[in-house]
């Protein structure tokens, strides 16, 4: 699918905080970095491990989260600080953090069910507040994704 040129599939710490996208192992080519999602007919996601058996799926892959947002919201993973989040966060949460980078455009999370291909489309997800967290400890960097795991559109 093509997608408008100011918008973006948020790559940049899908195999280490994921913070936007979140893709398991199973969909990505090992050797060439390519990202392919195949589907069943009976709409199980087929991985594309040696043998592409959907057993391979376990509970920590079975959501696809595909973090679409404007290219001008894009940034590479902060280094200044010491703990989540290490990428812009919503106007008005502590956005002295990042240097004062905040995401100002758009964002949607397309979310692919790997057991049944169900897909859902989240926007304007909330996120939790680094400087007084919801938990009172630590920040929830999976906020973002809860309602569209549990089914939400």
């Amino acid at each position: 699918m093509a997608l408008p040129t100011q918008v973006v599939v948020d790559l940049t710490t899908w195999n280490t905080t994921r913070e936007r996208s979140r893709l398991p192992a199973q969909v990505i080519n090992r050797y060439t970095g390519y990202i392919d999602v195949l589907v069943y007919p009976n709409g199980t996601v087929a991985p594309v491990t040696i043998y592409s058996s959907p057993a391979s799926f376990g509970l920590s892959s079975s959501f696809i989260h595909f973090w679409l947002g404007e290219r001008s919201d894009l940034a590479a993973p902060s280094t200044l600080v010491t703990s989540s989040p290490y990428l812009p966060v919503l106007q008005g949460l502590a956005p002295t953090r990042l240097n004062g980078l905040e995401l100002k455009g758009e964002y949607r999370l397309v979310t692919v069910f790997t057991r049944t291909g169900q897909i859902t489309t989240s926007e304007n997800m909330p996120f939790d507040n680094p400087a007084t967290p919801a938990n009172g400890t630590s920040y929830n960097l999976n906020l973002p994704f809860t309602a569209s795991q549990q089914g939400a559109r």
